[in-house]
């Protein structure tokens, strides 16, 4: 009897004077790896431009058009979306990226291109897009839902694509 009396106690405890724990809003990153981020946004046959282990890599010698897009793991707290390139042969290559966000079934998109260039090969070079690059404060708007096309020239690589987005924890 002792022993459920002790027992009894130390859940009423644990349930009734547990302290309450307030919400907390943590900043995080979501990266995805090119060659599963990335395909080519024209199909061909061309193999020079495919997916490896060390990224969406275009080893051929023209541009070819690559679409990347990521999933947001929130629905609605996006405040950056980017792509890291790496020049496989450590020359320049300067070329533009379009982002597009929006729902389809919203019937309007925003679009946004940016330029960059791409010159090391063990270095990135970043392309980033903002909520304000597509009409938002804070957030994307359209819950994050955005995907980004670019002239991939030849001899550079997608590294890999990432989210940065807020997420409500604990309570």
């Amino acid at each position: 009897m002792r022993q459920s009396i002790f027992a009894a106690t130390g859940i009423a405890l644990a349930f009734g004077l547990s302290p309450q724990v307030a919400a907390v809003t943590l900043t995080r990153m979501a990266q995805v790896p090119g060659a599963a981020a990335c395909q080519l946004s024209i199909p061909t046959v061309d193999t020079t431009v495919r997916a490896k282990a060390t990224g969406f890599r275009n080893e051929g010698k023209t541009s070819a058009y690559a679409i990347c897009g990521l999933q947001d793991p929130v629905q609605g707290a996006v405040s950056d979306v980017g792509i890291a390139f790496y020049a496989l042969d450590n020359k320049p290559h300067t070329f533009d990226c379009t982002a597009v966000n929006g729902w389809p079934d919203a019937g309007s998109y925003v679009y946004a291109t940016k330029s960059v260039t791409a010159s090391s090969s063990t270095f990135r070079s970043s392309v980033h897009f903002a909520p304000a690059d597509f009409g938002g404060s804070t957030y994307l708007p359209y819950d994050g839902y955005v995907t980004v096309t670019c002239s991939l020239p030849a001899q550079v690589s997608v590294g890999y694509m990432y989210m940065s987005y807020d997420e409500d924890v604990g309570n």
